[in-house]
């Protein structure tokens, strides 16, 4: 429970600070406040409750005609644009303690404020006094500025006035001006507890909490304070409805009495009811227009839905855009769930006010020394604060250290369905007030309006759900179908469905959307955790692409599953931890009759004999795995290869269709396993970069070598191979070898496999001593032409410059001669070499090699650089 206005004036008399009081009818913006007190010397204030992205908040409090720009505040804060944006309506509550429309710097009295940071105009020291409201909105007081200095230093709050219309430049050498203003990441949020002990609660975002009371052991529940004791009063002065009626019909009596006088009866006559009527709307309206915003006030500080009944809020609502002229926001308030505990263990959930913090439910009950039932939560993202224990108490066993915390119920939302979110994402409308703050700003500095031309088209297009051919609902907390018939009316052409990062869990539920969706050929379920149990699911069969990235399904859920994908093309399993493909019935992976791509990315597989496993997959054209643990590649021979228990088909060769391997980002060590890919028969398009055989950064062969290693590929790490390429690569490559010391032809074949055949395609004849010329004629032959070419950024504009270097000189040599060509002064060159197709070029880094040996021949560009 905050401190009151009485409180706040209380303590500013002790204190022994001078202020002005005037009582005025509830008032919800400056220009409201200013009908009653504008008339008043003194300052009026406007105070915003901002937020960033990082769940830190902040106040701001400026004079009222001071403009103060979000997008500049938020860059000169080093948030970066966009960093800053309104705090939700319910945190002015759950945080500031305050109604709505109260906030000022006075809410940083409250235990619950401490984190929230605090820019003060620098305006207000040019006013004689200024005007805030204590707490509440239905009255105003004036001070000086010198005595809010002295109250806000007398609660710990360091007082920092800011030019808040200033926009300085932000770069390299000019650092945000205010960065040193944003709180910690840590807010901390005091609760009441029925012993009167404080209680810290999760901030919601990942950082250490901060102890509140010694005495207080700590508990997690969310970026929003809990009330552990059995409710408190509200902090509105209209906490107590009955009283409030019984003073309005009071009023009312009154009134209705003053009418009914005998001289009354006289002049009206049979007109006296109306004109009674018409006196009790008059001097009562203005009392029941407050009495409606104090209500709305109240229904917020306590955490209330504005509906018509005294309802929490519930999943129902998302329908109910106004009532009391509220709007729902977003999603997260369509979302919230009822107080009441229905939470189950297993149950996925996200955090009320965040979609993207997920969690699993692994406690459900009391926590000792507290009040109320409590929801032990493990989170996705390991976001939490302990591991499931609190105060020497085990409720439950998470993974990790920091990955669990406690929250009430309201403070968590099981979901909704898909319909629901399909309304929340396509049939949520901008106000007005969303689109007046769509600007940007002209060469003098001035906002221009931008007006998205074609919106209400789109809108409607997009709110037309049977004509939608595609929906992407990622992260809006889907966490069951709904009615399968109703799905199937509403959505009955879409094909393409995104549900990525949602609360589904159980296979029945996918079954059920499926069932609803005939049309349905793409559907991606990334980020759910899926339950590992899995039946088939016949409404899968129409399914062409189905991607499961980090659900934590294994391969024999997969295999599970074959017989209901039918029809799949793709296949993606990223990021799922998988180590073996493990079968059932065989030792190879039979089925999946039409599958060309297999995406195993970002896993943890090391053997390539669990890949050799898919050699049957006649189907099977792309195979993704990079970002795997593979060290070392080959193919069988015949007879090696596994097949299933029957007789292996002798007219399908293994991996016979197989066109596409992407093996970037593996522990690959051995060149040799670049050779074996050869013996893929329809292998054209390879991915191996990052690894240590392929990187030439770590001591790997260069992309010319890869190419005539490689016969029969076209596209190498995602660049083409033009024939051009392919015959200087080939050439090189030979000629390197040749300058190499080997023991012999057999050692050569060994190491090379193809040199014997690419030195005989192209001719290649061995060096031999001869007695032809000598001198000048003899040193023109042994002649490459190369290009250089400056690339330093403090080397400036140079041109190119084409020389004839003997192959025989060395990178060392070549740097000094660059030295003297450029004319570097001070400067020590890099030199890299740039070759056609490669993405990145190669540096030369061994002083020692020949051009020869480093791979560099006629037509070469070479790249200097400078050391940095």
């Amino acid at each position: 429970m905050g401190f009151s206005k009485d409180q706040l004036l209380e303590r500013l008399q002790a204190q022994k600070i001078q202020f002005s009081k005037y009582d005025h009818p509830v008032v919800m913006t400056v220009e409201a406040q200013a009908k009653y007190v504008g008339h008043i010397k003194g300052g009026l204030s406007k105070n915003l409750f901002l937020k960033d992205k990082k769940h830190r908040y902040y106040i701001v409090s400026a004079l009222a005609d001071t403009k103060v720009d979000l997008k500049v505040l938020s860059i000169r804060l080093g948030l970066g644009k966009g960093g800053l944006r309104m705090a939700p309506e319910e945190a002015i509550a759950d945080i500031l303690q305050v109604p709505l429309g109260s906030v000022t710097p006075f809410a940083l009295l409250n235990e619950s404020a401490r984190h929230v940071s605090l820019l003060l105009d620098q305006g207000f020291k040019t006013q004689e006094c200024c005007f805030f409201h204590p707490l509440s909105n239905d009255v105003s007081i004036t001070l000086c500025i010198q005595d809010l200095d002295m109250f806000l230093k007398s609660v710990g709050r360091t007082v920092a006035y800011v030019d808040l219309e200033a926009n300085p430049p932000v770069g390299k050498d000019q650092p945000p001006d205010l960065a040193a203003l944003v709180p910690s990441d840590t807010l901390n949020i005091s609760d009441v507890v029925e012993k009167t002990a404080s209680l810290q609660v999760d901030s919601g975002v990942n950082s250490k909490p901060a102890s509140v009371t010694a005495k207080a052991p700590k508990l997690s529940s969310g970026p929003q304070k809990e009330k552990l004791a059995s409710p408190a009063k509200s902090s509105s002065s209209f906490a107590d409805p009955e009283k409030l009626i019984e003073q309005i019909l009071e009023k009312t009596s009154a009134i209705i009495l003053s009418e009914i006088k005998e001289e009354s009866i006289k002049q009206h006559g049979e007109q006296l009811g109306a004109v009674v009527s018409s006196s009790i709307k008059k001097n009562l309206s203005l009392e029941l227009k407050s009495l409606a915003t104090m209500f709305k006030n109240t229904a917020y500080t306590e955490g209330f839905g504005a509906v018509t009944t005294h309802h929490q809020r519930s999943p129902e609502l998302y329908t109910t855009r106004s009532i009391l002229g509220l709007k729902m926001q977003s999603s997260t308030t369509a979302m919230a769930n009822p107080q009441q505990c229905d939470f189950k263990i297993g149950q996925r959930v996200h955090w009320a006010g965040d979609c993207r913090r997920i969690g699993t439910v692994k406690y459900v009950g009391p926590v000792q020394g507290y009040s109320g039932d409590w929801i032990g939560v493990e989170w996705d993202n390991r976001d939490g604060k302990h591991d499931g224990s609190l105060n020497g108490v085990r409720y439950f066993d998470a993974q990790f250290p920091d990955s669990a915390s406690f929250a009430r119920p309201h403070n968590l939302s099981s979901g909704v369905s898909l319909l629901q979110a399909l309304d929340i994402r396509y049939r949520t409308s901008s106000t007005k007030e969303e689109e007046d703050e769509m600007y940007v700003f002209s060469a003098n500095n001035k906002r221009v309006s931008v007006q998205l031309v074609g919106k209400d088209k789109i809108e409607d297009q997009l709110g037309r759900f049977e004509e939608l051919p595609g929906a992407s609902l990622f992260y809006l907390g889907v966490s069951s179908s709904g009615d399968p018939v109703q799905i199937s009316k509403t959505l009955p052409k879409l094909k393409e469905l995104d549900l990525t990062g949602n609360l589904l869990s159980e296979w029945q539920d996918v079954a059920a959307i499926c069932s609803g969706l005939p049309a349905l050929t793409a559907l991606n379920l990334s980020s759910n955790t899926m339950s590992q149990s899995v039946v088939g699911i016949s409404h899968l069969t129409n399914l062409r692409l189905l991607v499961l990235n980090n659900t934590g399904i294994n391969w024999s859920q997969i295999e599970v599953l074959k017989d209901s994908l039918q029809s799949i093309e793709e296949l993606h399993l990223m990021g799922n931890k998988l180590r073996e493909i493990t079968t059932t019935s065989s030792n190879i992976v039979q089925g999946f009759g039409s599958l060309r791509l297999l995406n195993l990315e970002d896993n943890y597989i090391a053997d390539w004999g669990e890949i050799l496993k898919l050699s049957q997959l006649k189907c099977l054209e792309q195979l993704h795995l990079n970002k795997n643990s593979l060290q070392r590649i080959w193919y069988p021979a015949a007879d090696e290869f596994p097949y299933s228990s029957g007789s292996p088909d002798k007219s399908y060769k293994p991996f016979q269709n197989f066109r596409c391997l992407l093996i970037g980002a593996n522990k690959i060590e051995d060149v040799a396993s670049i050779d074996a890919l050869n013996s893929y028969p329809s292998l054209v398009d390879i991915r191996c970069s990052e690894n240590p055989a392929t990187d030439p950064r770590s001591g790997g062969v260069a992309r010319f070598v890869l190419i005539a290693r490689l016969a029969k590929v076209e596209v190498l790490n995602g660049s083409e191979i033009t024939p051009r390429e392919r015959k200087d690569s080939e050439i090189r490559y030979v000629r390197l070898v040749m300058s190499k010391p080997h023991q012999n032809l057999e050692e050569i074949k060994k190491l090379h496999p193809r040199f014997t055949e690419l030195k005989a395609f192209h001719g290649i004849e061995d060096e031999r001593p001869s007695n032809g010329p000598t001198g000048p004629q003899k040193m023109a032959s042994g002649l490459i032409t190369v290009t250089l070419k400056c690339v330093g950024p403090s080397i400036g504009e140079k041109a190119p410059l084409t020389k004839k270097l003997p192959a025989i000189t060395t990178v060392g040599k070549l740097k000094t001669l660059c030295e003297s060509f450029f004319k570097l002064k001070s400067i020590k060159p890099l030199l890299y070499l740039q070759e056609e197709g490669s993405p990145l070029p190669t540096l030369l880094d061994d002083d020692m090699a020949s051009l020869n040996d480093a791979g560099v021949c006629t037509q070469s560009t070479i790249l200097v650089d400078e050391e940095t």
